[in-house]
């Protein structure tokens, strides 16, 4: 998510938005983390492709935006300038993806630059369905 002085400038309100959505659609719970910022900079995953070498330099250029966001996954892969306490050292999606596929589940990117990002976990029904006896004593739950 951008500094709110770049929001601003591009025309959105200083403070961003984190939307988390949650549903159950056939025998899958989705999970969906959405924010408003500036998207996933398809430029740097490339740049970032090449220094590593993960990818033929010749493919690089081709390489659809679906493709793209699976590396986000790789582990020790960032495109973070800067290694912080919290971000840049490349673990943490690969850990999200790790968890969830441990739950028999699976994850999701997709972004629009400018717009934000949109994170989708499925898991399994049976996972987040709990059994649960609700009853009222004297009137009262």
């Amino acid at each position: 998510i951008e500094s709110p002085v770049m929001r601003q400038a591009q025309g959105k309100v200083a403070q961003a938005t984190i939307e988390i959505r949650a549903y159950h659609r056939g025998n899958q719970t989705y999970i969906e983390v959405r924010d408003d910022g500036r998207g996933i900079d398809l430029e740097a995953i490339r740049q970032r492709l090449l220094e590593t070498k993960l990818v033929e330099a010749e493919q690089v250029p081709t390489l659809p935006p679906e493709q793209l966001y699976e590396y986000l996954f790789t582990p020790a892969f960032s495109t973070a300038s800067q290694v912080s306490e919290l971000s840049g050292r490349g673990m943490g999606l690969e850990t999200v993806r790790s968890q969830v596929k441990s739950l028999k589940g699976s994850i999701s990117v997709t972004s629009e630059p400018g717009q934000g990002t949109l994170f989708t976990l499925k898991l399994p029904l049976t996972l987040t369905i709990a059994k649960l006896l609700v009853f009222a004593v004297n009137g009262k739950l």
